[in-house]
This record gives C-alpha cells, sequence and structure tokens, in this order.
C-alpha cells in the first residue's frame, strides 16, 4: 500500500470530484422515504414535500408538462384570471408518482453537476428525464416485465451508475479509457444482478433482501473508479489484465494482497463509499465494504452479513461463468469458506444453479 499521503489525496480526489455530487438533498431524501412507504406513498403526502421545497415546487410548476395544462388544473375561473399555480396534488397527480420521483432527482441531479434547466421555450422547463437516467429507466422497465420484486429498490442501481455517468462526462479529467471501461462492465452488470436477486430470493427470511439487485447491479462499480483514481501509474486497467494472466482473479487472495501493495485505496473500498455517499442505497454500504471478506460481519451484522455472502456469490458465479457449464457441482467451484458461508445463510447447490440459469439461460456468457 502506498503512503498515507497518496491515500489522503485518493480520498480528495474521490469525494472533491464525485462523492459529494452523489448528494440527493434532504428533500429528495424525505420524498424517497415517502415513495418507498406503502404506507405513506400517496400522492398528497409527495405533494407536500414538494411544497415544502420553494425552489422544486416552483421548477414543478414550470414544466412543459404542466404548462401545456396549467388551466384545466385550476379549481376556479378567478385562479385562472390571476394566473395562480395550479394545487400541487394536481401537478403530481398529473406527473404521477414515478414521474415525480424522476423529475424531482432529474432536477436535483442537474443542480448537483451546476447545469442550467433545460428549457423548451422562455422559462418553460423541458424535463426529460429517460435523457439522462437510461440505465435506472431500463432496469425498472426490465424488472416490471420479467415480474422482479423490489422494483422500486432495483431502479436506484441503475440511478447510481446513470448519476456516477453524468459526473465523469462533466469532468474534463474523465480519462478516454473510462469512459470505454463503463460500457464494458454494464454488459456484466445485469447477470450479476439477477444472481444476487435470485440467490436472495431463495432464502426463506431475508430483511435486506429488497437491496440484493441494486447491489449486485452496482458491484462492478468499484473497478470503474479505480480506472478514474489511475489511469496512470499505476494504471488500473493494466493492474487487473495483468492479475488476470497470471491466474488471479478480482476478489481472490492473491489479487487483494497484491492490489493492497499497488494502490493506496481498494475497489471495494469505493464501490463502500459511492453507496455512503447515495441516499437510496447507503444501507446496502457494509456488505459492499466486506464484499470479499463476508465473515467479518457475521457476529454484529448478521443481516448485512446475509447481504455481503449474497453478492460475493454473485460476483462468483460471474468470474466463473465460463467453467460452470462443465462442472456437475457449482459448489466445488467455490472457496470452502465461500461453501460455508452459502450454508450458513441457508443456500444448497440447487440455488446455485437455478441462479445461475435464470441469468445467463444459454450457460454461456449473456
Amino acid at each position: 500500500m502506498g503512503d498515507q499521503n497518496d491515500l489522503t489525496n485518493s480520498l480528495t480526489q474521490v469525494y472533491s470530484t464525485y462523492l459529494h455530487k452523489l448528494n440527493i438533498g434532504h428533500s429528495a431524501e424525505l420524498f424517497l422515504a415517502d415513495f418507498l412507504n406503502p404506507e405513506r406513498s400517496n400522492l398528497k403526502n409527495l405533494a407536500n414535500i414538494i411544497e415544502k421545497n420553494q425552489a422544486y415546487a416552483h421548477f414543478f410548476f414550470l414544466t412543459d408538462l404542466i404548462q401545456s395544462r396549467k388551466e384545466a388544473l385550476l379549481d376556479s375561473e378567478a385562479d385562472q384570471a390571476e394566473k395562480a399555480p395550479p394545487p400541487l396534488d394536481k401537478i403530481v397527480q398529473l406527473f404521477g408518482k414515478k414521474g415525480s420521483r424522476n423529475a424531482m432527482l432529474y432536477l436535483r441531479a442537474l443542480r448537483t453537476l451546476g447545469e442550467g434547466l433545460p428549457k423548451a421555450e422562455g422559462e418553460i422547463i423541458s424535463l426529460k428525464p429517460h435523457d439522462k437516467f437510461k440505465r435506472a429507466l431500463s432496469i425498472e422497465e426490465y424488472s416490471e416485465d420479467n415480474r422482479l420484486t423490489h422494483t422500486e429498490y432495483n431502479y436506484f442501481g441503475g440511478l447510481l451508475w446513470d448519476w456516477l455517468i453524468m459526473i465523469m462526462n462533466q469532468s474534463k479529467d474523465t480519462p478516454k479509457s473510462s469512459l470505454e471501461y463503463v460500457e464494458k462492465l454494464w454488459k456484466d452488470a445485469t447477470p450479476i444482478a439477477l444472481m444476487a436477486y435470485h440467490l436472495g430470493g431463495a432464502l426463506k427470511t431475508f430483511e435486506l433482501g429488497h437491496y440484493a439487485f441494486s447491489a449486485g447491479l452496482c458491484v462492478l462499480l468499484g473497478n470503474l473508479m479505480m480506472s478514474l483514481l489511475y489511469p496512470n501509474d499505476p494504471n488500473w486497467l493494466n493492474f487487473v489484465e495483468s492479475q488476470k494472466a497470471l491466474g488471479f482473479q478480482i476478489g481472490s487472495s492473491c489479487f487483494q494482497i497484491k492490489e493492497t501493495k499497488t494502490f493506496p485505496i481498494m475497489h471495494h473500498e469505493l464501490n463502500s463509499l459511492l453507496f455512503a455517499s447515495f441516499y437510496p442505497l447507503k444501507k446496502a454500504e457494509k456488505a459492499m465494504y466486506y464484499l470479499h471478506e463476508p465473515y467479518q460481519l457475521q457476529k454484529k451484522y448478521p443481516n448485512d452479513y446475509t447481504l455481503a455472502v449474497i453478492l460475493n456469490l454473485a460476483f462468483e458465479l460471474y468470474l466463473k461463468k465460463e467453467a460452470i457449464p462443465k462442472v456437475k457441482e457449482i459448489k466445488f467451484l467455490l472457496t470452502p469458506a465461500q461453501r460455508r458461508w452459502m450454508t450458513e445463510i441457508g443456500l444448497k447447490e440447487t440455488h446455485l444453479q437455478l441462479a445461475f440459469q435464470q441469468s445467463y439461460p444459454t450457460g454461456k456468457k449473456a
């Protein structure tokens, strides 16, 4: 590992360039808390939260969707004559719950990144969250089409990808290699998420099960962060390839030993920092930090331990995806520690087989 100054410099860079821009703000946190709570996820409560933040209320009113229908939303001719804004509950009703969520987070992302609001005409705002939140919305649509549970949480995994990519695209210091790396990693993100989802679904009780898909979707973001921090000397991408040539996959003990000696900070630590900084996924922070060493959570944080084991196994199945169709039992490709962990949380060989088949239906790389 590098000296303390190297670590300090790395943490300063990752915070100043990335982490502080993942802050969704207090109003959005309150909104999401109610949005995710079945007992409070109604239009009136959501409208009240937006109304308490005058900036959001004003921006919602100025959107092209509302401006084109504002007269129909007003309660009386007197309101129309005075050009009063429509009641927030009617505005939220027109947007819908998910549309309001998308609009609020989109507005926050633009503000956090210092980007101007997209204008349609004059002061009218043209909100197009699908332009920036492509992965979040595609994951949500995929989850609904395939009848996955916890769709609203699955969305947040895609959102973290989208938000981080927005930051990368804005920064002039983002290496071209990292932008290319995004697409390579994203291709493998959904199968890992599906494996985590199906492994978690096999458990009778799993209190953090609603985070399995989204956390699995983001397992590889630590690698992306390493490529952003270390594009030169040491070069993360070259390091990964050199270790792979030696037969050491990411997460293996040999890889981690070499990683510790080469870099001031490790990929899973960066992943944990991302989760800690991004409110919707903050509760999965511990599991992400101990992704490769779940046993450290077992006594004090049993729920986090279960999630960490799920993520560890999903990641391992991803690494061994080419070998799995060639063996009779997947568990023989796991380490003794991994076999013990899966038994401790209640998983069996059949669960591994089924999760792999559902994530890689052909038994080959997706």
